[in-house]
């Protein structure tokens, strides 16, 4: 049989030297270990009050979003209440014109009758008169005011209460001159470019016309004699417009000073021609034709 024997091992002896070293070493990782920990506990310092600053500043921000919202509400009920009083506003400005309209409808209206009655009264007057003179210059007088009359007709006609579509009033009127004179043998005609004239232009305006168009029907065309009478309304430009009454009658003598004219007729041309700042030429035949320019936007 096989004895084991145990065989005792010796201690290394490690000198003091070497267990200083390694207390140092694992001193010194301790160190190093401890500032690595240090700097970490400052890392997450930093990062928790990163995080309490950037939490603040949510906050703040936050606070300021909800200010502005807040500021949006209040502005956006202003607006609705604006909005609300201009809808309103704008109803009782409609309601207002309309009103206005109306009366000023009521207003051309009523001038026109009264007009028509004075323009009956006169008729009557001429009826009953003896004396030819007398009953022409009422006749003369009747046309200028049925004139006027036909201007509110016609702004009460169109609905436009601001201008008068001269065009139409100039067709209305020398076919009533015709008729007014009882010459059916005088060809009439009238032709106008699209001008609407204030109410204040317009009746100086078609009181010339009715004077020209009147002074040819007795004067142009005498005895039996026949012809036409043309009216014309042109815009020169974009400023300036130019009525024209021309006809093919006897023409007007060379020698007759239309200045120094003592009819009523002429006389009104010329005060309205100067009321209208227009000028005035005239052609004394081939044909005769006498030409109003006058400024007119």
């Amino acid at each position: 049989m096989t004895r084991l024997v145990a065989v005792e091992q010796e201690p290394i002896d490690a000198g003091p030297s070497e267990y200083v070293r390694a207390l140092l070493n694992i001193l010194e990782d301790f160190t190093l270990e401890k500032e690595r920990l240090s700097d970490t506990q400052k890392a997450f310092q930093n990062i928790f009050e990163d995080f309490g600053s950037e939490k603040a500043r949510l906050e703040t921000t936050q606070r300021a979003v909800l200010n502005i919202l807040d500021d949006l509400a209040t502005e956006k009920r202003r607006l609705e209440e604006t909005q609300m009083a201009v809808v309103h506003s704008e109803r009782a400005v409609r309601a207002s014109l309309r009103e206005k309209d109306l009366l000023l409808g009521e207003i051309h209206h009523r001038v026109k009758n009264n007009l028509q009655i004075i323009n009956s009264l006169l008729d009557l007057q001429a009826n009953m008169t003896t004396d030819d003179r007398a009953a022409s210059a009422l006749r003369d007088s009747q046309n200028r005011i049925q004139s006027m009359a036909l201007i509110h007709q016609t702004l009460y006609q169109s609905h436009d209460f601001a201008k008068v579509d001269f065009g139409r009033f100039l067709t209305t009127l020398v076919v009533h001159l015709r008729s007014s004179y009882g010459r059916a043998d005088i060809e009439m005609c009238s032709r106008a470019d699209a001008v609407h004239m204030l109410i204040d232009r317009a009746i100086p305006c078609g009181l010339i016309v009715n004077e020209l168009v009147t002074n040819a029907l007795k004067h142009a065309f005498p005895g039996q004699r026949t012809g036409s009478i043309r009216v014309e309304l042109r815009r020169l430009d974009a400023e300036r417009v130019e009525v024209s009454v021309a006809d093919d009658g006897v023409g007007i003598p060379d020698d007759a000073d239309l200045g120094a004219l003592s009819s009523l007729g002429m006389q009104l041309v010329q005060v309205l021609t100067e009321q209208l700042g227009a000028d005035l030429v005239i052609h004394r035949r081939n044909p005769t034709r006498i030409d109003i320019r006058f400024p007119q936007p």
